[in-house]
């Protein structure tokens, strides 16, 4: 086995690896019940809430940033 057959067989090996790591995730993004997760992952950001409360200085004081 010459190296242009080793070389074949891992380009071949890393290209039916990684476009079964595709569909794989894509069947797992596109699954109906994930649907809600990504929904409200997606809203998060969004949200009315503060996730970082506000930088103070030591004594207390509020920083505008």
């Amino acid at each position: 086995m010459g190296y242009d057959q080793i070389a074949y067989a891992v380009k071949l090996g890393g290209t039916v690896f990684f476009f079964t790591l595709l569909m794989i995730v894509f069947v797992y993004v596109f699954w109906p019940s994930n649907r809600e997760k990504f929904r409200s992952a997606a809203s998060r950001p969004i949200e009315d809430e503060t996730l970082i409360p506000p930088s103070t200085t030591p004594e207390g004081q509020e920083v505008n940033s």
